[in-house]
């Protein structure tokens, strides 16, 4: 798969935009403690993701923790880029699937956290035709999380509450 082709599966209505959007479709369910972190791999070819339960209002959990799902989403036609839903789901589609799939991170994450809600849905606001949200990866000198796209420069927010300041490499 080419580059131009990858990118348009990965940007825009792409995967990672519906998986950012089911987070805050889960976030409208209750499930405010629900938070999504994510690089990139070492190569800047595949996007990283963890989705999980914040422990007393912390994240990112470590990896391997049962209240988090890890993954990474490389643009290509691999199903298990997304473990508990289907490449062409819709966000709320994924929602229902991640709570039926995983329930006990889902129960975990229905804990009141307002703060971290409404920077979440800021961030999607701001970002809505930016790409993909990138906390991490190798060389990044702004520790503010931002967004990559092929076509836009880059675009950075404060960090979000709870976010560990000694954020563990994915």
């Amino acid at each position: 798969m080419n580059d131009e082709a990858r990118d348009s599966r990965i940007l825009g209505d792409s995967l990672v935009r519906r998986v950012m959007r089911m987070v805050a479709i889960l976030h409208a369910r209750g499930l405010e403690s629900l938070y999504l972190h994510s690089g990139m791999n070492g190569s800047g070819s595949c996007w990283r993701y963890s989705i999980g339960a914040m422990d007393s209002g912390a994240w990112p959990r470590r990896l391997r923790d049962p209240m988090q799902v890890f993954n990474s989403m490389d643009g290509s036609d691999d199903p298990a880029q997304i473990e508990w839903g289907r490449l062409d789901d819709a966000p709320e589609a994924l929602a229902d699937k991640f709570e039926s799939t995983f329930p006990d991170i889902a129960n975990a994450a229905r804990v009141s956290n307002p703060e971290y809600v409404s920077w979440y849905r800021a961030m999607l606001a701001v970002s809505e035709h930016s790409g993909m949200l990138v906390f991490y990866f190798d060389y990044k000198l702004d520790p503010r999380p931002e967004f990559w796209s092929g076509t836009h420069p880059g675009l950075f927010l404060d960090h979000p509450p709870g976010l560990a300041s000694n954020e563990p490499r994915q």
